[in-house]
């Protein structure tokens, strides 16, 4: 992002209202007040219910007719389900690169593909959204809230009834489209959270005592971000492994450093809920231990504490079964091994 766009987007969201050119008018995009919010979840909900009794779709409806017209399907949901968790990985694999320019290069090649190819699947997903109850209630809201936000460049407002957003409005129409198209993404925020300007505004905040000088409530959405993201930019840079700028300064090496230290929590935290159940120090230094799981959330917290030695053990012995059908504890490969390290040791 060039420093200019970077300080006109600080600028817009110190300010909280966007301006915006329609038909060579200058108007002002605002955030509505607490009052008018509530409003508008009041027409989603009524939107909603009067969706339903038109008969429109409800998502099971709408999955059913995509599946139905092959707009869909098993294969498609599945992909959908996989790469974010391919994406985590490749992530991963960025941080841990390290220096190794080629190998670095080699992963953001495959993690644009991957990125790519989820957008794509997103996009075909929510194609006809607007034809389900949901879709057309969030319309419906967002077209109330544009409509109460939309001001004259001399500061008043252009609707100042409520009715408004229920006929066709070619401003409206306008207005709400330029707010989706120039909505900030996550990327910009988090550039404008660990750079100039803003990083030395935030920094004053302190002295101040105050940063936009209003209730956390009353935060426009542009301003809470940019607020989430400078928390979180603060804890990294003080946090006791904190990653060397050139991995903060790129979003996909740092994404992948926070996933290692979010696993590394959760193991943590698996661990300590596993030595209260086990509690006899005797059954913890077990060489093998059998925890029942009542379901998959648990299957996944008990697997995460084995090392990559048992891991390789399991899928060892799951490949020996699948050949054999039935082998006795004797039989199985890791147990051969110890048998014949232990026989060579005598």
């Amino acid at each position: 992002m060039e420093h200019y766009e970077k300080d006109l987007l600080v600028s817009r969201i110190i300010t909280g209202f966007f301006r915006c050119k329609i038909d060579k008018k200058v108007y002002l995009l605002k955030q509505p007040n607490r009052h008018i919010r509530h409003i508008s979840q009041e027409i989603f909900l009524e939107s909603f219910k009067e969706a339903e009794l038109e008969g429109l779709y409800t998502q099971k409806e709408l999955d059913f007719f995509m599946y139905s017209n092959k707009v869909w399907d098993d294969e498609r949901e599945d992909l959908l389900k996989k790469i974010p968790k391919d994406i985590e990985e490749l992530k991963v694999g960025l941080y841990r690169a390290g220096f190794d320019i080629e190998q670095k290069i080699a992963i953001r090649k495959v993690l644009a593909v991957a990125k790519d190819k989820l957008s794509t699947l997103q996009k075909e997903k929510n194609l006809y959204n607007h034809l389900s109850c949901e879709g057309i209630a969030s319309m419906n809201k967002m077209r109330y809230l544009v409509g109460k936000g939309l001001y004259h460049e001399n500061g008043k407002i252009v609707w100042d009834r409520d009715d408004f957003w229920k006929q066709t409005e070619p401003l409206l129409e306008d207005a709400t489209s330029l707010s989706i198209e120039n909505r900030i993404y996550d990327f910009e925020f988090r550039e404008m959270a660990r750079t100039d300007p803003w990083r030395s505004i935030w920094s004053c905040r302190k002295s101040e005592n105050s940063l936009f000088g209003v209730p956390a409530v009353d935060l426009t959405d542009d301003q809470k971000n940019i607020i989430v993201w400078s928390s979180l930019y603060d804890n990294i840079y003080e946090h006791p492994e904190a990653p060397p700028q050139a991995i903060i300064d790129e979003d996909d090496a740092l994404d992948g450093w926070l996933i290692v230290q979010r696993r590394k929590r959760d193991k943590s935290n698996a661990q300590t809920e596993i030595d209260q159940v086990l509690g006899n120090e005797k059954i913890r230094n077990s060489k093998e231990v059998f925890i029942v799981a009542k379901n998959k959330k648990d299957i996944d917290k008990i697997n995460s504490l084995n090392d990559e030695g048992v891991k390789f053990i399991k899928k060892e012995r799951a490949e020996a079964l699948k050949k054999h059908g039935e082998l006795r504890e004797q039989d199985m490969p890791d147990t051969k091994r110890e048998i014949q390290m232990q026989a060579n040791r005598g």
